[in-house]
């Protein structure tokens, strides 16, 4: 008995490999939310653009109506495209507060620009000289905007008070998108 007790072991045989497929709980639920977050992240992008995209154009129309007035100096025709923009943003700003009701109350629509409400040229310089703190009021008189926006033989109004009416719709634009 001779034998040597090494010659008696038998080669080591490695187990299968561990299959892929099917994954384990832990990677399917890993996987639902990668697709949930990537499915909430293509939502906030898509409401994001478009919210950016009627700024851009928002912007682009309110800098088109300043560089008309200076070449023409119509102030007339300044002060109804100044006001028809705002009007625009204003309703465009309803429509995306008033998409959910929690959306509306995070980010509330100033008194005079609900949905009930006309927006009227009136309500819409008063908004804008609230939205300027009382500032664009100092400038330009309430009444004297009454009389320039419903008598036809108003006096003119000057570059100034042109260029405060520009400056106050620039901010307010800017201020009612972040509140989006």
């Amino acid at each position: 008995m001779n034998s040597d007790p090494l010659a008696q072991l038998r080669d080591i045989h490695l187990p299968e490999a561990i299959g892929w497929w099917p994954p384990a709980p832990g990677w399917w639920l890993l996987t639902l939310l990668l697709i949930a977050a990537l499915g909430y992240a293509l939502w906030w992008w898509r409401r994001r653009r478009a919210r950016l995209y009627f700024r851009g154009q928002a912007h682009q129309l309110l800098v088109s109506c300043w560089r008309d007035y200076e070449l023409n100096g119509e102030d007339r025709v300044f002060m109804d495209a100044l006001l028809d923009v705002l009007k625009r943003a204003l309703r465009s700003n309803q429509h995306q507060t008033t998409r959910g009701a929690a959306d509306h109350e995070a980010n509330p629509v100033p008194d005079s620009a609900n949905v009930n409400e006309p927006l009227g040229s009136m309500n819409v310089f008063k908004l804008l000289n609230t939205s300027t703190k009382g500032e664009l009021g100092k400038q330009i008189n309430v009444a004297r905007i009454e009389q320039f926006l419903y008598q036809p033989q108003a006096a003119p109004l000057s570059r100034e008070q042109c260029q405060a009416l520009y400056q106050a719709a620039r901010r307010y634009l800017k201020q009612v998108h972040r509140q989006c």
